[in-house]
């Protein structure tokens, strides 16, 4: 007998061998968890038969998972536990990658990839290194568990470019807006410090600032934040201002008039703002985050944010000593005015500063002087922008790209205090390139590249079949035949076959958009959610932390053969088979989706036949045509994972389809796409 080594070489079988690494594991259990010779023995010939059984030369990966099964059997849990622990640890060893490399470059500070990839840090700063060297630590983790495999291929020739994988290993997210507002005004917490709400404009200064470098030790992108947040504290040093003011006089025995008090104050007044801003600008540029960089800092500059009013005053001051400071610049260590990397500018032109004639007007004549000298700030039209968002205008991220439009449970549009999470970009000039001047081709490869990057920023979890099947049921016997995965339980059969857009769970059909994904050795991986649905577990997800976890459930999906609705099952598969028959499996499933997107909507009868037999829809029911169709096992399988729930993505909500460019529904429907050769529309 014959067995197939991790190298592809065929050697002979030496149950000497298996004996032997099972009295390894043996050796590190306690005496009382310890496994008697004959039992060792029993073992080895129980595996030697299994491999005889099957007919043909087994992998050593398969013979290990026999020795699991067996010591499984047993009840030698801890043993098991220490033999899969070992096999674990073989394995990171055998898959060799540059990760050790890549750091003691870091340390040398040679590695151009990395001294490239941000110029906001200084590779040759300690805390900078402990940075990076974490980071090459996330990116072979990335690399080799986190993303499925043509992302990693399509990141590597340069189709993509999969960004911050130094920090996706961490639940951590990339840019916000900072919500200074309700930190402000409501007190906030830093260090586990309680701090409340500012009394003067230039504490409020202070609290941003500590606030700001706390957020950027917590994330690995750009935050923004709006100067109307603060301020409503200017009138609060003001009214500090005028009692010290009306104290002082007192004390001294002057007699002052309301006014001159008022006077004395508001040039206090002036000289906190400026106190403030400088606050700001020279922290912002000083302080030194975590990850061993200043923090990436954006300040919007909106006068319409506030009211109309003192408010609004106020608001226009702070916006002209920000500009003036930075028309000024910071020394550097020579003593020279230099232009500061942060804060970013953000300045918005509006009605009431874009005439000669308008109120605020000096204050867009300072922003284009400062352009001039420092290259900031950045403009948004607020008229331009709100026809796009929907009557709103709001910052953006440091990236400058803009969050989209979320109204909270009361209907108010909400944009501080959220973030976005995961970039990736795509290669236009590549997609151009590769379409040979032909535009049809352009956009077809267009389409698939997009779709890429959607898959690389999806969120979808995946996990090792085999691992989390046996954390689901330590009995769980897991077989492999190098492109099928099986997984036995008392109550469950699972089979997940590498490439195939399903995994098949006692006789359900549940969907898997992105295939199952081999990352080799029998590492067959799928989305949690779906196998935890196989196994009748419940997913739960803490957006505030990142946190996923499982719960064990019944143990087993409901079989098919009492889950599927015969009737519908019936005329689905045929339905599907008629209208998307030469279509690939997802193309059938669209299909699929649109009768029962129907079924689910009031407009439609509420069963699949009755959406068939609807009057003017599907002429081959009443012909009787559809009855008599044999439908092809894809379809059937197609009819299968929309009944489970599996939704082509592209077409969701459609509720129409046809191949008639000047159909009724082209005319009359919203457009959703195009899937195949059919178009889609709701």
């Amino acid at each position: 007998m014959k067995i197939i080594k991790r190298s592809g070489a065929e050697v002979a079988f030496d149950l000497e061998k298996i004996i032997a690494a099972i009295c390894k594991a043996n050796n590190s259990v306690k005496t009382e968890e310890k496994l008697t010779e004959k039992e060792i023995d029993e073992i080895a010939e129980v595996v030697a038969a299994n491999c005889e059984d099957m007919k043909r030369s087994p992998s050593v990966e398969e013979i290990q998972d026999m020795v699991e099964n067996q010591l499984m059997k047993y009840r030698a849990y801890t043993m098991a536990r220490n033999y899969i622990t070992y096999r674990y640890k073989r394995a990171l060893v055998r898959k060799s990658n540059s990760t050790d490399e890549q750091i003691l470059s870091l340390l040398e500070c040679n590695n151009e990839e990395v001294k490239q990839e941000n110029s906001n840090k200084n590779p040759t700063v300690n805390s900078v290194q402990r940075d990076y060297m974490a980071g090459e630590v996330s990116k072979d983790i990335t690399r080799r568990f986190l993303l499925p495999p043509d992302i990693v291929e399509a990141h590597e020739k340069g189709i993509i470019h999969f960004h911050d994988a130094d920090y996706f290993a961490q639940h951590m997210h990339n840019c916000c807006l900072v919500n200074l507002e309700d930190m402000l005004q409501n007190g906030t917490v830093v260090s586990e410090t309680m701090i409340d709400t500012p009394k003067s404009f230039s504490t409020a200064c202070n609290v941003a600032t500590q606030s700001i470098a706390q957020i950027a030790s917590c994330q690995y992108g750009g935050q923004s934040i709006s100067l109307s947040h603060l301020a409503p504290f200017v009138q609060v040093s003001r009214g500090k201002f005028r009692r010290e003011v009306r104290r002082e006089m007192e004390e001294a025995g002057i007699a002052v008039s309301e006014e001159q008090i008022n006077q004395i104050a508001e040039s206090r007044v002036k000289d906190e703002i400026k106190r403030g801003v400088q606050i700001i600008q020279y922290q912002v540029i000083t302080l030194m985050t975590t990850n061993g960089q200043a923090p990436f800092i954006t300040v919007f500059m909106y006068i319409d944010e506030v009211p109309a009013g003192r408010l609004r005053d106020d608001l226009a001051l702070i916006i002209e000593e920000m500009l003036v400071q930075r028309i000024q610049g910071v020394k550097n260590e020579k003593g020279v005015y230099i232009t500061p990397a942060f804060p970013k500018l953000i300045y918005v032109l509006e009605e009431d500063n874009v005439r000669e004639d308008a109120k605020y007007w000096y204050l867009t004549k300072l922003a284009a002087q400062c352009t001039a000298k420092r290259m900031v700030p950045d403009y948004i039209s607020e008229k331009i922008m709100k026809k796009l968002k929907d009557g709103n205008c709001y910052t953006c991220m440091g990236c400058r790209s803009f969050l989209t439009v979320y109204h909270d449970e009361e209907d108010r549009p909400k944009f501080y205090g959220r973030f976005n999470q995961g970039v990736v970009t795509l290669n236009l000039v590549d997609v151009a390139c590769s379409s040979g001047k032909d535009m049809h081709k352009f956009w077809e490869i267009m389409d698939e590249r997009l779709e890429l990057c959607r898959r690389a920023e999806g969120g979808t979890t995946f996990v090792s079949l085999s691992a989390i099947a046996r954390q689901l049921d330590p009995a769980a016997q897991i077989g492999w035949d190098g492109g099928t995965m099986t997984v036995t339980t008392p109550r469950l059969s699972l089979t997940a076959q590498v490439g195939e857009l399903y995994i098949v769970a006692n006789g359900r059909y549940l969907y898997v958009p992105e295939t199952v994904q081999n990352h080799g050795d029998g590492n067959i991986s799928v989305p949690l959610r779906t196998v935890a649905k196989a196994f009748g577990a419940t997913v739960g997800y803490n957006g505030s932390t990142g946190v996923v976890t499982v719960a064990r459930g019944s143990g087993a999906i409901q079989d098919g053969g009492s889950f599927y609705n015969q009737d519908d099952l019936f005329w689905l598969s045929r339905v599907i088979h008629r209208e998307s028959g030469n279509q690939p499996m997802e193309g059938r499933m669209a299909v699929g989706n649109v009768v029962l997107n129907r079924v689910a909507d009031p407009a439609f009868p509420n069963t699949v036949e009755g959406v068939l037999a609807q009057k003017n829809q599907f002429s081959t029911y009443k012909s009787g045509a559809l009855r008599e169709t044999n439908p092809s096992e894809s379809s059937v399988i197609a009819a299968k994972l929309v009944l489970d729930g599996g939704v082509v993505e592209a077409t969701r909500g459609a509720t129409f389809f046809d191949s008639n460019a000047n159909s009724w529904a082209a005319k009359n429907k919203r457009f959703i796409a195009t899937f195949g050769s059919h178009n889609f529309y709701g």
